[in-house]
């Protein structure tokens, strides 16, 4: 629900994960995989970084791909309703050299199965 709520919203999520402990035995790393699922479901990517040099080349990394960003605007066409609203798409480049970060899909139109047909975002709504 978390990551339908931040496509909705058109959020891209940028988790910074300072992990204190290197080894996983014994931690509990079920929020990082969650946050790596955000950022990847929402066109964002996860920082791993540790103390010192490495956060702030991090943040350094984060600015500049916030700075770098082109905006790609796609209008389906004849897309048949199915019951899932979420619609996957791929973005590819053929540079290699280029690197892509995009969202996986976007939720659209549904064959009704709730009274609205749609899922509200807001709190209490």
């Amino acid at each position: 629900m978390a990551l339908e709520a931040a496509q909705l919203s058109d959020s891209v999520i940028y988790p910074v994960l300072v992990v204190p402990i290197a080894n996983d035995a014994g931690r509990n790393v079920g929020g990082e995989n969650a946050l790596t699922t955000l950022a990847a479901g929402t066109g964002g990517r996860v920082f791993a970084p540790t103390l010192g040099a490495e956060l702030e080349k991090a943040f350094t990394d984060l600015i500049q791909d916030l700075r770098t960003q082109y905006l790609l605007a796609y209008y389906p066409k004849d897309v048949p309703l199915t019951k899932n609203r979420f619609h996957r798409l791929e973005v590819r480049v053929r540079n290699p050299q280029l690197r892509v970060l995009a969202r996986n899909g976007y939720y659209g139109e549904a064959e009704a199965s709730s009274p609205s047909g749609r899922i509200s975002v807001a709190p209490g709504k």
